[in-house]
C-alpha cells in the first residue's frame, strides 16, 4: 500500500529539482541541499525530453533506503 506513495514522492522530487534548476534557485537549507543533491545524483537535469524510468526507479530505491536507515525522510 505504501509503495505507490514512494513513487509519487520520487516524481514530485524530480519535478521540484527541475523547477529549482530552471528558476536558478539556490537552496539555503542544509537538508534541502542534501536532498536536492541525492535527486540530481540519480536524475540529472533534463535538457530534452527523454525516458526517465530507470533513473526514477534508482532514485526511488535510494529514497526508500534512506527512509529505512534514517527512520524517515
Amino acid at each position: 500500500m505504501i509503495e505507490p506513495l514512494f513513487t509519487i514522492m520520487t516524481l514530485q522530487m524530480v519535478v521540484l529539482a527541475q523547477a529549482l534548476d530552471l528558476r536558478e534557485v539556490k537552496l539555503e537549507g542544509e537538508e534541502s541541499r542534501r536532498m536536492y543533491e541525492i535527486v540530481r545524483q540519480h536524475v540529472p537535469f533534463v535538457e530534452r525530453d527523454r525516458a526517465l524510468g530507470e533513473e526514477v526507479a534508482a532514485l526511488r530505491s535510494a529514497l526508500k533506503n534512506l527512509s529505512a536507515t534514517k527512520g524517515g525522510l
